[in-house]
């Protein structure tokens, strides 16, 4: 189980259901700043850029 999720700000992850589940099985939920990539975004963008060079 991990110990930590990490999530964008979309509100399919901001809701009720998923703090209160988190809670409960004692996983840190963690939320990107708003208007920042996340570490996959990030990822993706390094990776096509050295694709294309």
């Amino acid at each position: 189980m991990p110990e930590s999720v990490y999530f964008d700000n979309g509100k399919q992850y901001r809701t009720h259901w998923m703090a209160r589940t988190c809670s409960e099985l004692g996983i840190r939920l963690l939320y990107a700043k708003p208007y920042s990539p996340g570490p996959l975004e990030r990822l993706s963008v390094l990776t096509e850029w050295l694709m294309l060079s």
